[in-house]
């Protein structure tokens, strides 16, 4: 069994610590993608994602975890808004697994932001990681 299976009780206490609902979530599957170079502006992001990545492998681990990312807000069957009782829009979140090489920090509250490089900063807040390499 993985250490992330383990690790449910972590993703409920930091969806606590967050305020989310388990029914604004809904689980995601990773698309791969592939870039073909045919312009001087696709040789630029192919060699700045290239630098990218040394910087992120000089700083970080490669790790694997699930985050919960910002999805737009809930809809009731009808496609109308969900509100809460204050009238705010409820937001919806959508279960995302990922991997690759990110800086970890730890938390006050013990969960780890995990950040990494991509032409910008990329991070979230994850109960729990395994530490592939």
């Amino acid at each position: 069994m993985s250490l992330e299976k383990t690790k449910g009780s972590n993703d409920d206490q930091l969806m606590k610590a967050l305020g989310i609902n388990p029914s604004q979530v809904q689980e995601n599957e990773k698309v791969e993608k592939t870039q073909e170079i045919n312009t001087n502006a696709d040789q630029l992001k192919a060699d700045l994602k290239e630098s990218t990545l040394k910087t992120n492998k000089k700083n970080g681990k490669n790790i694997s975890f699930t985050t919960l990312k910002r999805d737009g807000v809930m809809k009731d069957a009808n496609g109308k808004k969900q509100k809460d009782e204050n009238g705010k829009d409820i937001p919806r979140y959508v279960k995302t697994r990922m991997s690759g090489i990110f800086v970890v920090d730890k938390t006050k509250d013990g969960f780890h932001r995990v950040t990494r490089g991509v032409h910008y900063t990329e991070s979230h807040l994850v109960a729990d990681f395994v530490e592939l390499d």
